[in-house]
C-alpha cells in the first residue's frame, strides 16, 4: 500500500510541475505568485498545501526551470528558458510529465 501511495504522489507531482510551467508560459512576463498558482492547481483538481508548492517550486528552481523570489511577502515564480522548453515539449525532464498535443494545462 505504501508503494502505491508513493507512486501516486510521484504522478501527481509530475502533473503539478507541468501545470505550473505551462501556466507560467502563458502569464504576463512569465511570472506569477504562489497564491494564484495554488488557485490554478485547485481548479485543475491538483490541490496542494503551501508547503508542498514551496517544495515543488524549489525543486523546479534547482533544475533551472524557474526562478523564485520574495516580493512584498509573496513567493513569485518566474519561468526560465529551460522551463519554457519543457512546458512546450521541446525539452524533457524525467520528473515532469511531458505535454501531449491536447494537453489540458
Amino acid at each position: 500500500m505504501s508503494n502505491q501511495k508513493d507512486q501516486t504522489a510521484q504522478i501527481l507531482q509530475r502533473h503539478r510541475s507541468l501545470a505550473i510551467l505551462r501556466f507560467l508560459s502563458r502569464s504576463p512576463e512569465y511570472r506569477s505568485n504562489q497564491d494564484v498558482l495554488m488557485d490554478w492547481l485547485r481548479h485543475l483538481a491538483m490541490t496542494c498545501t503551501r508547503e508542498e508548492l514551496r517544495t515543488l517550486a524549489s525543486f523546479l528552481e534547482e533544475g533551472g526551470l524557474l526562478r523564485l523570489e520574495n516580493v512584498e511577502g509573496f513567493q513569485v515564480m518566474t519561468l526560465m528558458e529551460k522551463g519554457l522548453e519543457v512546458a512546450e515539449g521541446r525539452d524533457f525532464s524525467e520528473a515532469i510529465k511531458r505535454p501531449g498535443p491536447e494537453c489540458p494545462y
